[in-house]
This record gives structure tokens, C-alpha cells and sequence, in this order.
């Protein structure tokens, strides 16, 4: 299907090749320009070349990709291209360089530093002007979606940020999913400190015990004696749903709150909420193989029943 959107790949092309095709493409207004960037390889990844094109005209991708086809001498498989992508220039062009706070910003979890490039290194068809691009990108990521959500979480006002003259849809829109989350953990947080304080009660009762308060002081009375335990302030210790998490929910609340967390994006999750989930799950694959092996014995079981019932029998008989 032919595109006028940027289009972006990775090349294994070699370099004169791959410029002597796309400024043939230049020439006959196919593309109006294009940028591209030698990259060493890491992760397992063998040495490469980002490539991005802007269309003059609807172009074909797949036309594009058979267009990039080199056969160098002695080989036996052709180099090429990888599937094409639609590509943002400000994100092309950021990334191209391993730029620092980009990096950081589009890929927090990503513990491996990239290999630097400076935009110098960037290779542009005749008339672009690079610098410019590469100046615009940059200033672009001030106001990205995913800088913005980073000032919110670490409490800038969103009046503050639309002063600075930020998008207001955006900001409002970010803002607005950032208080769901917030108020959803909250009142996760309630229901489980809500069932532990429960628990604490039915099990105090069963033994006895026997809680009082007056003017926000705690008593604590048994057999007849009492304890004066002071106010929660003075107490050497808090209380951590996640623990309780762990061990004083029920199954079918356990289930519940799985489910509810299965539902989120994993993007999404807390640390503690992906390490609950994580413990959840190891804990059902465990019960299951459990059940698995019982089930497996029952049946051994009863196959031995049956064959030690049939030579009694045949022992009768005889």
C-alpha cells in the first residue's frame, strides 16, 4: 500500500549503495529528502544503519524494500532492509543519537546505556538542514507526553505547566489519568487494610483480647489485666498492606484482586503490584502442579485397586 507519511527502517546495506538508490529516488521526486545513521551493533545485533525517508508522492513499501535488495559479490543472500515503519522526526532523529534525556524519558526500565552518536554523524540528502532538524527535535522534547507525565508525578501544578505554555488537552488529559491511578491504589490500599483490621478483630476475640480507645489512646486488656499500648503516633512500627497482601487474604480474594491487576497495562502497575502479581502467580502454578500429582496418584491408586481386586477374583475362581 503506497504512503506520503516519513517512513523509517533498519538497512544492512552497504553505505554507497544505499546513497547511490536514495538519491536516485531524490532526483526523480520519489523522496523529497532523507537522513540516515551508521550504528555499531549491541545486544547481538550486527552493525546497521537507521534510515528514514520523507515521500514526494504515495510510495510503495514494499516496492522500496525490493528497490534496497544489494547482491555483493560472493554472497549468496542479498542485503536489505527490515520492514518499514512510520516515523516521527523529532523521535527519529533523538534516538538516532542515543540522546541521554531521550533515552531516559521513552525508555525508563532500560538498564543498558546506548553507544552515543552526535547529530554530526547523521547523513542528509542535498538541501536538508539538519542542524535545524536537529535543534527543533530537541526543543520538542521539553513538551512530550512522556516529560510532562514525569513533572506531574513529581508534583508540578498543571496550571504551572499551562503558564509555561503547554498544551492544555494534554496536560489535562495526563492529569486526569495520573488521579484515577492515584485514587484507585488508594482505595485498593483501604480494602486491604479494611480486611486485615478485620482480622485482627475476629482473631483477638477468639483469644480473648480485648482493645479499647479513648482520646486516641489504645488500651489493650486480657484476663482481667490491662495494657496501656499509647497512640499510634508513638508506636515503633507501620502497617504494610503488603504483607498483609501476602498473607491474610483469602483465595477468592487473592482471585479478585489478580484479575483486577491483569486488567492494567504492566506499564501501569507499581513496583509492589507487579511483585504481588508475580508471587500470585507462582503461587497458582504451584497449587496446580500439586493438584496434578494428587490426581495422578489417585489413579495409580485405583489402577493398582483394581488389578489387585481381579487377582483375588482369578484366586477364587481357581
Amino acid at each position: 500500500m503506497a504512503t506520503q507519511r516519513a517512513i523509517s527502517t533498519i538497512s544492512y546495506n552497504t553505505e554507497p549503495f544505499l546513497v547511490e538508490v536514495l538519491d536516485k529516488l531524490v532526483r526523480s521526486h520519489v523522496l523529497q529528502a532523507y537522513q540516515f545513521i551508521k550504528h555499531k551493533g549491541e545486544d547481538g545485533d550486527k552493525d546497521h544503519i537507521h534510515v528514514r525517508v520523507e515521500p514526494n508522492k504515495g510510495i510503495d513499501k514494499m516496492e522500496l524494500t525490493d528497490m534496497l535488495k544489494e547482491y555483493p559479490a560472493g554472497q549468496e543472500k542479498p542485503l536489505g532492509v527490515r520492514p518499514w515503519r512510520f516515523s516521527k522526526e523529532e523521535d527519529w532523529f533523538l534516538y538516532a543519537v542515543h540522546d541521554k534525556e531521550y533515552m531516559r524519558i521513552k525508555y525508563p526500565d532500560d538498564p543498558h546505556e546506548k553507544l552515543p552518536y552526535e547529530w554530526q554523524d547523521i547523513v542528509v540528502s542535498d538541501g536538508y538542514d539538519l542542524e535545524t532538524a536537529f535543534i527543533r527535535a530537541k526543543a520538542s522534547l521539553k513538551h512530550s507526553s512522556s516529560n510532562i507525565t514525569q513533572r506531574l508525578k513529581k508534583g508540578e501544578k498543571p496550571e504551572d505547566l499551562l503558564l509555561q505554555g503547554e498544551n492544555a488537552f494534554l496536560v489535562n488529559s495526563i492529569s486526569t489519568a495520573l488521579t484515577k491511578r492515584m485514587y484507585g491504589e488508594m482505595a485498593d490500599k483501604c480494602a486491604l487494610y479494611e480486611n486485615m483490621l478485620k482480622g485482627i478483630a475476629y482473631a483477638m476475640t477468639e483469644c480473648s483480647l480485648y482493645l479499647y480507645i479513648k482520646d486516641g489512646k489504645y488500651s489493650l486488656s486480657f484476663d482481667g489485666a490491662e495494657e496501656d499500648l499509647g497512640s499510634p503516633a508513638e508506636w515503633p512500627f507501620e502497617l504494610d498492606y503488603r504483607e498483609y497482601n501476602k498473607h491474610y487474604m483469602t483465595s477468592a480474594e487473592k482471585k479478585r484482586y489478580a484479575e483486577k491487576l491483569r486488567k492494567k497495562s504492566r506499564v501501569y502497575l507499581t513496583t509492589e503490584e507487579e511483585e504481588w502479581l508475580d508471587n500470585y502467580e507462582t503461587e497458582v502454578q504451584r497449587e496446580q502442579e500439586e493438584r496434578e500429582i494428587k490426581a495422578r496418584n489417585r489413579a495409580s491408586f485405583n489402577l493398582s485397586e483394581i488389578d489387585n481386586r481381579k487377582e483375588e477374583e482369578e484366586e477364587e475362581e481357581d
